[in-house]
């Protein structure tokens, strides 16, 4: 099945505005940041935190865009080896890359704790 030009044109959009919306909300102000400031370890410790979530975020997006590109390149592959072997290997990169993105996060939150158990 072929898509003409205007059906490309359509799922672009809204491929585009499906990855686009979560960003949208993002962009609401986060009342968590009024009073951020870098003094002290407790400071430093909260961007570690709000740098290690965002990263986190995006390394998940990353995964689930793999992960489709995967699943089509396996869906098309028609039988062919080599493109099921590769994204068999999308598939498990992407399975690895989150599982190395929760542990940094954990790792993350784990140094958090111990600076403010440490600070008081």
């Amino acid at each position: 099945m072929k898509l003409s030009t205007f059906g490309k044109f359509a799922a672009g959009i809204v491929l585009a505005s499906a990855i686009a919306t979560p960003f949208a909300v993002l962009a609401q102000p986060d009342p968590t940041l009024t009073d951020f400031s870098l003094s002290g370890i407790s400071g430093i410790s909260k961007l570690g935190g709000k740098i290690g979530g965002w990263m986190l975020g995006i390394l998940l997006v990353l995964a689930v865009i793999f992960i489709l590109a995967a699943a089509f390149l396996y869906l098309t592959s028609g039988g062919d080896e080599a493109k099921v072997g590769k994204a068999k290997s999308y598939i498990i990169y992407a399975i690895v890359a989150v599982v190395v993105g929760i542990l940094a996060k954990t790792i993350i939150t784990l140094v958090q704790s111990l600076v403010n158990t440490a600070g008081t």
